[in-house]
């Protein structure tokens, strides 16, 4: 799409008493702009379909300018980049010429960190029906600048924005452009913490939000990754509080887009989604069992050792006696003191069914530096056994597990391999006794193919 020169600038028309301010401020034009709105939406679409349209198109095609000198609608079409007021202007240029009424609001926002930009900004309010219209952004939807590098991010979080939302970030210079019942003063515009209209989506109420800071109420809140979340997942149901607590299960839900899987993990564990829901949503549960940080991320890739992205963070408060006293009683397999041993594998030990509350007991009275290693995923449970992974030579050790019938067990130290086994009538389970352990390893062992022994549990004797 091209344009051509008009030989006059074309006039601007007063819309309105809210609008005279405003438009005193909008640049002359050298441009015809009726070919390139065509271009881009149509005269026949509803109103709310051609603003739409225009903001894609500026938030696919327009780069903002980090020599923060170009503003007009002309320089920013040209360059295909502007600061907010170059958005803004070519928006409403494009607007105009296709029949779309608009005006441009200024005012001050914030950055990232609630902090209010000096330079002010300007974003628009388009008219979709009648008197009634909506918010849009078209700067803050194109993307990112940190560090004077703009990153292109096209995303509807600023198009048709809640004003209750906008207000957190946006104040207008002419009050009834914060389309609020109550208006909020420029002080407590200040006062107030910066949130995003993609909160909503996580099921924050931005009256209650509102009320709470006014109030004086400061809320932490979880740090959302909002551009990547739409990346991954249409919809999201988590917890709304930024502070998790050691031993209770917070549930998740994600609705993805195909091919994305999530996980929530704290660096330690890696809890991954569980099947669909019957309402399409993917399941990640998680107990926290440490303080620190818990991250919930999801990746395409089906690599097991695939590169996942953050989408939303919490944090894990330090525990109290009480709490971890609960979590050892309720959850003896996320208790740190079992965790932080020596050959300690989750998986491996779920599987085979361990008792981890014998274990940690053990762990406990003192009498374990480390466990013996897990292999395999053979189909077995392991009952009483050394749970210590290091053993002492010449003395006698059971090593108990329960086997479909007919599956033989055998527990081989160095050369010497034992098979003689017993039953053990109160459990049900096979064992098998070594009664003079040698120096070097010890390998309880499962028949899996009728003539293979593969290895559950290794040990070393001393």
């Amino acid at each position: 799409m091209t344009l051509t020169k008009t030989l006059a600038s074309i006039a601007v028309v007063a819309l309105g008493a809210l609008s005279a301010q405003a438009e005193m401020y909008i640049s002359d034009t050298g441009y015809d702009w009726s070919g390139l709105a065509q271009g881009i939406t149509s005269s026949s679409k509803p109103a709310m379909e051609q603003a739409h349209d225009i903001y894609r198109w500026l938030t696919e095609n327009i780069s903002y300018d980090t020599t923060y000198s170009i503003r007009t609608a002309d320089a920013t079409y040209e360059n295909r980049r502007g600061v907010c007021q170059g958005y803004a202007e070519l928006y409403y240029r494009i607007a105009e010429a296709i029949g779309l009424r608009s005006h441009i609001i200024f005012g001050q926002s914030k950055d990232k960190d609630g902090r209010i930009a000096p330079e002010g900004h300007a974003w628009l309010f388009v008219y979709t029906s009648g008197n009634s219209g909506i918010l849009v952004d078209p700067t803050w939807g194109a993307g990112t600048v940190d560090d004077g590098v703009f990153t292109r991010r096209p995303n509807e979080e600023w198009f048709h924005a809640d004003p209750r939302w906008m207000i957190f970030s946006h104040f207008p210079e002419e009050e009834a452009y914060q389309l609020l019942d109550e208006k909020v003063s420029y002080d407590e515009f200040a006062r107030i913490g910066r949130y995003t209209p993609s909160m909503g989506l996580y099921g924050y109420d931005p009256a209650v939000l509102l009320a709470d800071e006014r109030a004086g109420r400061r809320r932490e809140l979880p740090n959302f990754y909002s551009t990547q979340i739409d990346e991954y997942t249409t919809a999201i149901q988590v917890p709304t509080e930024r502070t998790l607590r050691v031993g209770q299960k917070y549930t998740f839900y994600f609705k993805g887009r195909d091919g994305v899987r999530f996980a929530a993990t704290d660096d330690d564990r890696f809890e991954k989604s569980t099947a669909m829901t019957t309402n399409g949503f993917s399941v990640v549960e998680f107990i926290p069992s440490q303080a620190g940080e818990v991250s919930l991320c999801a990746t395409t890739n089906t690599d097991q050792k695939a590169e996942w992205t953050n989408l939303v963070e919490y944090v894990v408060a330090q525990p109290t006696a009480s709490e971890t006293a609960a979590l050892e009683r309720e959850h003896p397999m996320l208790s740190p003191a079992l965790r932080s041993m020596p050959n300690f594998h989750r998986s491996g030990m779920e599987h085979y069914k361990v008792d981890a509350a014998e274990i940690l007991r053990q762990i406990r009275a003192g009498g374990i530096r480390e466990l013996p290693k897990f292999y395999g995923s053979v189909d077995c449970r392991i009952g009483q056994v050394p749970w210590s992974g290091v053993l002492k030579s010449g003395e006698s050790y059971d090593f108990e597990l329960f086997v479909p019938a007919g599956v033989e067990i055998a527990v081989v130290n160095g050369e010497d391999w034992h098979k003689d086994f017993r039953n053990n009538p109160q459990t049900g389970g096979t064992v098998v006794n070594i009664p003079k352990a040698n120096r070097g390893t010890i390998e309880l062992m499962v028949q899996t193919d009728g003539r293979r022994f593969t290895t559950v549990l290794q040990y070393r004797v001393e």
